[in-house]
């Protein structure tokens, strides 16, 4: 089973059965993202994966 928790400090931890896996999102600049969208109406604004850790 694949759990997903987002935690206090923007953080997701995804349990892969006794493996944790935390990544951690890059702060997005939303004022710059709303600039982008109104100047073209097709941006998408996603995430970028910034570190990802493994633990066992």
């Amino acid at each position: 089973m694949i759990t997903l928790k987002q935690r206090a400090d923007e953080s997701i931890v995804l349990m892969l059965g006794d493996q944790e896996v935390i990544i951690k999102l890059k702060e997005v600049d939303f004022d710059q993202a709303k600039l982008d969208v109104q100047a073209n109406k097709n941006v998408h604004i996603t995430h970028k994966f910034s570190h990802v850790e493994y633990t066992d």
